[in-house]
């Protein structure tokens, strides 16, 4: 009898993620074997049990690999792997160390994935996860309508000893800052290095939607993640903290795992800026969307505040290039709102 071949596997970093859960059980659905890199191995039975319902766990493998910057564990977790998925993102607690707890955790992962992929001949692509922060001013949030572009990164400035804004944004601004080096750094280190495997790095705005790995704390009430906690905040204050452009996380996992196949990327030696964003949609039109569909829940936004105007870019490298049908905001939103509920304040 003709031999099977095994259907291609992945190295999936940041499984436990709010991205990362969701394009798990994507690539499993699509028929891929997955190999999650956790940073403990008790880990193991929690993500085997969190995608048992997907009827598809034989598929998973892992691989301990304890910080995504130790290069001696991902060597092994890289091994006769066809795809990699790069999601993991540090996460530092408040009032971080800028350089410390942000730029460099951020800059050591990406490279460290890079740099040991190189090594391992079976490596056919490399998808890292940045952000659309990595693309845009600093002060991207206070210019109503700007347009995000790919290839943009090179043109944003970053002055290390300009002023941090107050609380509670001081902490988002330090992780732009973060993101902005680390797709820098990984844009150099292509160009200089010009790996065998094509790498594109996916840049979603704010990412909102129904969260498989959401956590509950000991009362059992939802501990929202910062985004989905921003807008829920953001929809009981008066005024919004942040733009209305958001994408569904079910989106970005389809863009996720589109990167893989997709086509009409830049040459070797240059990364592929792939951007992800839903349609368009304003404050008002939310406002009018959550009195309409969710009555209960307690609104209490009045304006736009300084974000009348939403946030833009071009996506057709998704909807054309890949073929995917972006959601609907407000029902990503309702979605979002079904299951958190409103924020205990």
């Amino acid at each position: 009898m003709p031999s099977i071949m095994a259907s291609p596997l992945l190295l999936i970093t940041g499984a436990s993620g709010f991205i990362g859960a969701e394009t798990v059980a994507l690539a499993l659905a699509k028929g891929y074997r997955a190999r999650l890199a956790i940073r403990r191995p008790e880990q193991a039975d929690e993500l085997r049990a969190r995608f048992s319902d997907t009827g598809r766990a034989n598929q998973l493998e892992f691989a301990v690999v304890p910080e995504i910057d130790n290069k001696a564990a991902l060597k092994p977790a890289l091994d006769g792997v066809d795809y990699v998925l790069h999601i993991a993102s540090p996460m530092p607690a408040t009032n971080g160390d800028l350089h410390k707890d942000y730029i460099g955790p951020a800059v050591r992962g990406t490279l460290a994935v890079l740099e040991v992929a190189a090594t391992v001949p079976s490596i056919k692509r490399v998808v890292t996860t940045a952000s659309y922060f990595s693309l845009a001013p600093l002060d991207v949030t206070d210019r109503p309508g700007f347009a995000v572009e790919e290839g943009a990164n090179a043109s944003v400035v970053v002055d290390l000893d300009a002023p941090m804004p107050p609380a509670p944004f001081t902490d988002v601004y330090k992780y732009q800052i973060s993101k902005v080096f680390a797709h820098r750094e990984a844009l150099a280190w292509v160009a200089s290095n010009k790996p065998a495997f094509d790498v594109i790095t996916i840049h979603p705005y704010y990412v909102l939607g129904f969260d498989r790995a959401l956590k509950h704390d000991a009362e059992g009430n939802v501990q929202p993640r910062p985004v989905p906690g921003f807008y829920l905040f953001s929809l009981q204050s008066e005024q919004p903290a942040l733009p209305s452009t958001f994408v569904d996380v079910r989106d970005v996992a389809a863009i996720e795992l589109g990167a893989l196949t997709v086509g009409n990327l830049k040459p070797r030696g240059e990364i592929t800026d792939v951007i992800a964003k839903g349609p368009a949609v304003t404050w008002a039109e939310i406002r009018a969307h959550v009195k309409a569909k969710h009555p209960d829940f307690p609104l209490k936004q009045t304006s736009d505040g300084g974000f009348a105007l939403p946030l833009t870019s071009n996506t057709d490298r998704v909807t054309k290039d890949m073929g995917i049908v972006l959601r609907d905001p407000l029902e990503t939103l309702s979605t979002m709102l079904e299951q958190h509920g409103p924020l205990r304040m």
